[in-house]
């Protein structure tokens, strides 16, 4: 019976539009006819609500039981997630620190060879330059012993220790922001207030005037039952 009702609603509504673009108010006539028209259509949607309506609340009500079913049997399962996920984030995070502080310290230490090469390099140039050839060829002795250790160091395993695998999991960061100062923020990133903006366009019904803000009226048909 219900799916008949629909199809009968269903074919009324559909031909209504078309029937409306016939529809020009050019006078009081036509006004009249246009006015019969917006509550013929009016009349329809109250039976198309009386027939959706039980059936829209029926299916709402098995859906929300669905949905706290799920809800039951899911919070153990993501109140378990959210205990051992930080706990792996944090360990991995852990190795990645390390990691990073391991190459940092290497890059310091190519940093200080490559300055100590470059004095050592400098002062033999300039004994040699003095005459002093045996202190000179000394100083260049000890840049090329300087040169191989940072070849050395340049050599090693970028990684000394590799961040374990965890297969199906992985890190995604999830970037955040807090407010510090107001006062410093960008305009552009600063938001208007359209529910304060609104609701004191419609108290003043406009008697008001807003910097930057145009204030207009749209004109809307008001339809009252018959």
């Amino acid at each position: 019976m219900e799916k008949n009702e629909i199809k009968i609603l269903e074919t009324q509504a559909l031909s209504l539009p078309e029937q409306a673009k016939q529809i020009q108010i050019v006078d009081d006539n036509s006004l009249h006819k246009g006015n019969e028209f917006i509550h013929v259509c009016r009349q329809l949607r109250k039976k198309i609500a009386v027939t959706m309506d039980p059936i829209i609340k029926r299916a709402h009500g098995v859906h929300q039981e669905a949905l706290a079913q799920k809800r039951k049997l899911e919070g153990p399962l993501k109140q378990a997630e959210e205990i051992v996920g930080p706990r792996i984030a944090s360990y991995k995070r852990k190795i990645e620190e390390e990691i990073r502080a391991q190459e940092e310290e290497k890059e310091r230490k190519l940093a200080e060879e490559k300055k100590k090469k470059e004095e050592a390099l400098e002062k033999a140039a300039a004994l040699e330059k003095a005459g002093d050839k045996e202190k000179a060829d000394e100083e260049f002795e000890k840049a090329e012993k300087i040169e191989e250790e940072e070849a050395l160091l340049a050599e090693e395993p970028k990684f000394k220790r590799k961040a374990p695998d965890t297969p199906g999991t992985s890190i995604r960061k999830i970037w955040k922001w807090r407010l510090k100062n107001l006062k410093e923020v960008p305009i552009e990133y600063l938001k208007l207030d359209e529910v304060k903006i609104g609701d004191a366009v419609r108290t003043a019904k406009g008697e008001i005037e807003i910097p930057g803000i145009e204030i207009y009226a749209d004109d809307r048909l008001s339809i009252r039952s018959q």
